[in-house]
């Protein structure tokens, strides 16, 4: 298979998701769930679920915005630490 096989493969599958009408915009956002887990209830696991992920994000968040400090930090103060003018 040479790289002309794959354009026209490409192409082709990109006419027949132009005609059956493929809306890939449905999958990209989680708050507009129309496929599979559309009609599955929303339980209270699945808030304490949210809950529990929210909280790692924001702990990730500090951890990321700690590091960043000391190595501004660090990076502003190297010299200076090796008897160099800043």
């Amino acid at each position: 298979m040479n790289l002309r096989d794959i354009a026209k493969l490409q192409e082709q599958a990109r006419r027949k998701a132009a005609e059956d009408g493929d809306d890939d915009e449905r999958y990209q956002d989680p708050d507009n769930e129309t496929g599979l887990f559309n009609t599955a209830p929303y339980e209270a696991d699945d808030e304490e679920a949210d809950q529990i992920y929210d909280a790692i994000d924001a702990k990730l968040d500090e951890r990321r915005k700690a590091r960043r400090y000391v190595g501004n930090i660090q990076c502003c103060t190297l010299p200076i630490a090796y008897g160099g003018q800043a």
